[in-house]
Order: C-alpha cells, then sequence, then structure tokens
C-alpha cells in the first residue's frame, strides 16, 4: 500500500515523520533503522504489512526499529489489525497453558512490556483484551500476582519484599531484585521469562537481544541471573566474542569488551564478584590471545588489499602497526612484494617494524607524485628518469625534508626499482642512472631547552616510579630511545668502585661485530641514582616474576585495576617520550615559534653530548660515553645547530647590507639575477644554488611569487 510520507525533522534524539497526515515521533536511540529516509520508513512499513499476511512477525521488525518505535507505527497507522492479530495469537497461547500478561507481549512483540509503554493507548487496549481472555480460560483468580513458576531446568520462589527490593530464590539460591523501573519483576513467572530469554540469547550468541534484556530488567539483576543460572555460558559466550574479535584481526582489551555489553558495573555484592570473574577469566586469556594475533600475521599478508593490521611482540608488549599501499593493483602489488622482502634482508622473521617503516616511505613519495607534481604511474616499471628529477627537485625545494633524509628516500626508491626491473643504478636504461643526490650538511639535533630541562627536572618527583627512573637514566647516560626496553636488572653493575649503566647498542651492533668493536656500553651514574634503581628493582619484584625475562623497567598501566591478570608492561623510549612531552603540554612550555614544546630522548642525547664537551671532555671520551664514533660525536655535538640557524644567518646578512649601503651614500649594491632550483635569486652570497632555504626571500618563482 502506497502512503504519504514526509520526513519533517531529523536533529535531536527523534525523528519527526508524517505518514498519511499523522505526524509521529520515532526514537533514535538502539534503532538500527534510519527512519529520516523516506525509503527506509516505507520498507518497514511493507513489512509490518507482511505481518498481518503470516509472512513476518513482529519480532523480526523489532530487533531493527526498537520495540517503543514498532508500538508508536502501530498505534498511529495499524491499531485496529493490531489488535485483531493480538486477539487471535492470545487465544491461541492460553489454549495451551496459563501463560502470565508479560509472556505473551514479549511472544507477540519480541521485548517485554515497560512501563513507558502504558500511555499508548494500544497497549491499554491490548491488555484489556488479554484479562478478557484469560478470565474466559482461566477465570479471575488466575488474574493474581504469582509468586512461583517453573520449568524444567529453574525453580522462582517469591520470599519476601522490601521497599523497592523483592527477594525470590532460584533453585534454593537467593536472588534481590531492584525493582526501581522494573515492576513486572514482582511476578514470579516474568523472572522466569527472563531467565530463559536469557539462555537462549547467550546459547546463540545474540548481542542485540543480550543488551535488551539487560536494559529491560537492569545491569545489576540480569548479571545476578546469569551468575545464578548460566555462569559457564556466559564464560563461554565473551570467549567466543574474544575469539571472534582475534580472527578479525582486533585486540581484545577485556575490560573494554564487558562494557559493550555490560553497560554499569555493579557496584556491590555477589553481581559484583560475578563481573571480575569473567573479567579475570578474559585476562587469563590475553596473552593467548596476542599469540593468535602475531601467528595470524602471515595469513594476512596473504590476503589482497591495499593496508594490512599486523602484530609484533616487544619485550613482552604487543604493538601493532599497519603497512598501507596506495595507487594501482600492480604498484601496491609491487610495494607489498619489495617490503616484505626487504624487511626480511638477512633473516628468516620479519621485521613488521622495518616494513612498516618502509612502506611509509613509499606512501609519502607516491603521496608527493600523484597529488603534488601530477605524476601518475600504474608501476614502477613506468617511473622515468624525468619524474625522478621533477620528484627529487621538489624534495630538495621543500623545508620539511633534510638533505641526509632525501637522500636515503632517493636511494631507497632506487632500491625498489632494481628490485622490480632488475636495472641497477649503473644501467644507462635506468631511471636512476647518473642521478646527482643533494650534498649538503645534515640538520643536527638541537638540543633541550633551558625551560623544558626545568620543567622536567620539577616534575620528577610526582611522577609514576617507572617514569621517574626512565627520565633520570635518560639525562645520565644520553641512552637512545630503542635501548630504554632491553634494560635488564643485570644492567646496574658496581665495577671499579662506582656504578655503571651497561646496556646493548641496539642500533650499532650489526657495524660493530663486523668491526670487532663491543656490543655493550657503560656509562657511569650517581650512587644516588644507582640507589634509587636498586629501591625501584626491590618494589617492581612481583611484577618482574611475570615476565620471561628480568627487565628492568617494568610498570602496570595506571588505568589498569589493582589485582589485574594481565601481565605488566616494559617502559619502552616512545612512552618515556610521550610522557616528557605530555609533561611540557601541561605546563604550557613553548618553543621559540610560539609551538608547544616537544622534546625527544635524541634532544636529551644531545643536551648530554654537548654538556660532556662543555666540561672539556675529548671526542674520543665523548663518543666512548655515548656510545658512537668520535666524528659523529664531534659533529653533532660539538656545536650547536639551532633549527632556525638559516633564518638568523639571513636576517644578519640583510642588515649588514643596509647599513653597508646607507654608509655608502645610500647607494645599494647593484643586484645580479641567477637562475636557481625553479626561479631567480638576487643575492651576491657566494652559493652553489642548491641550498635556497638559507636566504628563501631571495628566490623569485617563475611567474613572480616571491617565496
Amino acid at each position: 500500500m502506497s502512503r504519504a510520507i514526509e520526513i519533517i525533522d531529523t536533529s535531536g534524539f527523534y525523528w519527526s515523520v508524517s505518514i498519511d497526515g499523522n505526524v509521529i515521533h520515532l526514537g533514535k536511540r538502539l534503532c538500527r533503522v534510519d527512519f529520516g529516509n523516506a525509503d527506509n520508513l516505507n520498507s518497514v512499513l511493507k513489512d509490518i504489512e507482511d505481518v498481518f499476511i503470516w509472512r513476518h512477525t513482529f519480532s523480526d521488525i523489532q530487533s531493527r526499529t526498537n520495540t517503543f518505535n514498532l508500538l508508536i507505527l502501530l498505534d498511529s497507522i495499524y491499531y485496529e489489525s493490531t489488535l485483531e492479530l493480538f486477539q487471535y495469537h492470545c487465544a491461541e497461547i492460553m489454549k495451551q497453558c496459563d501463560t502470565p500478561f508479560a509472556e505473551t507481549f514479549t511472544k507477540m512483540f519480541g521485548s517485554c512490556p515497560e512501563k513507558k509503554y502504558r500511555r499508548l493507548s494500544i497497549v491499554s487496549e491490548i491488555s484489556k483484551i488479554y484479562k478478557d481472555i484469560h478470565f474466559q480460560f482461566y477465570g479471575p483468580l488466575k488474574l493474581k500476582r504469582s509468586k512461583y513458576a517453573s520449568n524444567s531446568q529453574f525453580c522462582v520462589k517469591y520470599f519476601s519484599a522490601t521497599w523497592n527490593v523483592i527477594s525470590y530464590t532460584i533453585n534454593d539460591e537467593p536472588l534481590d531484585i531492584c525493582l526501581s523501573g522494573k515492576t513486572h519483576l514482582v511476578e514470579a513467572t516474568n523472572v522466569l521469562s527472563v531467565i530463559e530469554n536469557l539462555q537462549e540469547a547467550l546459547a546463540s550468541e545474540d548481542k542485540t537481544t543480550i543488551i535488551s534484556i539487560f536494559e529491560e530488567v537492569g545491569y545489576l539483576n540480569a548479571l545476578d541471573i546469569i551468575r545464578i543460572c548460566y555462569p559457564e555460558l556466559a564464560v563461554c559466550f565473551f570467549t567466543k566474542i574474544a575469539e571472534r574479535m582475534v580472527r578479525t584481526r582486533q585486540r581484545v582489551h577485556p575490560f573494554s569488551l564487558l562494557k559493550n555489553y555490560i553497560k554499569t558495573v555493579p557496584y556491590h555484592g555477589n553481581a559484583r564478584q560475578f563481573f571480575y570473574t569473567l573479567l579475570e577469566q578474559l585476562e587469563n586469556n590475553v596473552p593467548y590471545y596476542e599469540e593468535q594475533l602475531i601467528a595470524g600475521n602471515e595469513q594476512e599478508l596473504l590476503s589482497d588489499k591495499g593496508a594490512y593490521t599486523l602484530y609484533f611482540r616487544n619485550a613482552n608488549t604487543l604493538y601493532s602497526t599497519e603497512l598501507v599501499f596506495i595507487g594501482d593493483f600492480q604498484l601496491r602489488k609491487e610495494c607489498k612484494e619489495f617490503c616484505l622482502s626487504y624487511a626480511k634482508f638477512g633473516s628468516k622473521n620479519l621485521n613488521i617494524e622495518k616494513a612498516s617503516h618502509v612502506s611509509g616511505i613509499f606512501r609519502q613519495l607516491f603521496s608527493i607524485m600523484f597529488n603534488n607534481l601530477d605524476i601518475y604511474i600504474e608501476s614502477i616499471v613506468s617511473l622515468t628518469s624525468s619524474d625522478v628529477k621533477i620528484l627529487l627537485s621538489y624534495l630538495i625545494q621543500s623545508s620539511e625534508f633534510a638533505y641526509t633524509t632525501i637522500k636515503k628516500r632517493i636511494l631507497l626508491l632506487g632500491k625498489f626499482y632494481a628490485y622490480i626491473t632488475g636495472m641497477e643504478p649503473t644501467n644507462s636504461a635506468s631511471a636512476f642512472y647518473k642521478l646527482k643526490l643533494p650534498i649538503g650538511e645534515s640538520i643536527h639535533t638541537t638540543p633541550i631547552s633551558k625551560d623544558a630541562k626545568e620543567c622536567i627536572i620539577r616534575e620528577i618527583s610526582t611522577a609514576p616510579p617507572v617514569y621517574s627512573v626512565g627520565i633520570k637514566i635518560a639525562f645520565a647516560t644520553g641512552m637512545r630511545d630503542g635501548t630504554f626496553d632491553t634494560l635488564t636488572t643485570d644492567s646496574l653493575v658496581y665495577t671499579q668502585g662506582h656504578y655503571v649503566i651497561r646496556y646493548f647498542l641496539k642500533k650499532t651492533y650489526k657495524y660493530r661485530i663486523e668491526n670487532g668493536l663491543p656490543v655493550y656500553n657503560e656509562c657511569q651514574i650517581p650512587d644516588e641514582l644507582a640507589m634509587e634503581i636498586k629501591e625501584f628493582i626491590r618494589q617492581t619484584k612481583d611484577l618482574r616474576s611475570q615476565l620471561d625475562k628480568p627487565y628492568l623497567l617494568v610498570y602496570q598501566d595506571l588505568h589498569r585495576r589493582a589485582g589485574t591478570h594481565l601481565p605488566p608492561r616494559v617502559l619502552n623510549g616512545k612512552c618515556l617520550q610521550y610522557f616528557i612531552c605530555n609533561i611540557l603540554s601541561k605546563a604550557n612550555i613553548r618553543d621559540a615559534d610560539g609551538v608547544i614544546d616537544r622534546e625527544s630522548l635524541r634532544s636529551i642525547r644531545a643536551e648530554v653530548g654537548r654538556a660532556l664537551f662543555a666540561s672539556g671532555k675529548s671526542a674520543d671520551e665523548v663518543s666512548s660515553f655515548l656510545g658512537n664514533s668520535p666524528v659523529v660525536a664531534s659533529q653533532s655535538y660539538n656545536k650547536c645547530y639551532p633549527t632556525d640557524e638559516a633564518r638568523k644567518y639571513n636576517s644578519f646578512y640583510k642588515e649588514t647590507l643596509e647599513k653597508s649601503a646607507f654608509s655608502s651614500n645610500n647607494i645599494e649594491p647593484k643586484e645580479q639575477n641567477r637562475t636557481v632550483m625553479f626561479g631567480t635569486c638576487s643575492s651576491s652570497k657566494v652559493c652553489n644554488g642548491k641550498d635556497c632555504r638559507t636566504c628563501p626571500e631571495r628566490i623569485v618563482r617563475k611567474g613572480g611569487a616571491t617565496t
């Protein structure tokens, strides 16, 4: 039947619609159908009409629209037809057995009646019809409140009632139910109906029905009923949900999983105890779920898609990353093949972090080519020499990339090209043949600012112990961020009358093995810090016993509950760096440009190196302390290279030029234009025209735009 439908308003918590001139308001809560769309509304009306010709049931529609919306539609449009259908079904049900109103209503509409439904005239009329039919079959005495109900499994008996709490026994197990907004539970038959519905929903893993029952009877009441009747079934249900998440490559967080179903955690009693029993059961399975996620990496990579979610473990902590490839199918396939091969080079196992890093570089380069340079290739084979040169020129002009970064990215792209095409850069047919890479001094890490250092030192006293110890070790040793999660209790060593931190040189150990150099480094630390580390080791002894190795910086996340069954975490450089940045953000520490200061462990390492040189240490002594070569130590830490060095130099040059012109009777020097990169330069400074970032305002692009 065609009906005149008009959507009036879709804002707020309700949809206001007009059907054949009748304006009704449909709620959005727990409704899976968008009634703001006329086609969706018309589809639901057609399904309702099919109920009256025995093609569907109201339960099918209720699961999509929620009970209240269904009753509103029936009350406004199908009033008479609904009453006739209920009268028929009610009589059929009464022929079989004496059934209470709540159960009859549930069988008809798929949900128990609630107090808010009474304001609808159709519900009042349905209640009258029920009473009339019930009187015909069983007489008036049967309408009294039921205090006893049973089936083949459970026996529900009324025990007592105090204020708004009613007490039952289920198979002699006490059950207290709060009746606030749940007055229909005063009847034992309704409680038994809830028990039966819960069993069916848990067995069929029906999330919608379970959430509906929890909201209908209350989270505390429902959880208490499950505790008494179906504890093993509940554990099995949530375990299957967790396993399904693992199969779909989702990480399992036990507390969040339970909160998706049990919105309110019980605050007392046996229900609270049962909630944490379920939580502990899931927490005990977390290591197994994590191993399944890691084992599923191989199957994940066999699929054909643009993004892959991979999991890996580092120092007993699970991490995830994504390999994302862009472009045409063939280009994505080639990128994936090279990334996996490159990340496995020299090893049987896939280095997931390395593969993620390479895929991120390719995504960045191809995004620049596609979006900024209008260069689109379907395969790396179709990359030309001119494409590479344009990309290289763009990277050189951009101030976002240092020379070392540009060189590494172009060389990696060249390796990718050679891997797929088989043509090395020495081949004249290669797109990278005789390509001249930029030669320039790399931008060194700026030491940590004075304000940031003072702020961090000031906040150490109130920081959690693991972060306090980690920050002090960073300032005392200048350790790289990738080393923190390799420290163990054996890293603290007393030798030659003082304490040292002995750590593995994770970044350069391969080079050191090849050249016969030690792969461990020792940094002397103050005795006060050594005593603090010893005390931290003593306090975290129980946490460390849960791990397979005696890691030094172990802790439990602050958001985890006391007594959690989840294994402890090991502090790594990224977490420590995030904590430091969070301190600076809260203290509103800003850099010279007015931006919130974001210091890193590299900044702390640079500060340690600078301080050592300032105290009179030689390059050999500094390199021995930091674990790098004397040349790198001297170049990186013996001088300070602030990020705005070019800007300062350019201001000084302009100021000198203006003074010189004023002192020579205001005769300005003649400017000579010369071609550099993609524009012309009027500067008289001596340079090779390749690093225009030292005086960017002197460049005039083709077309007249000044940068």
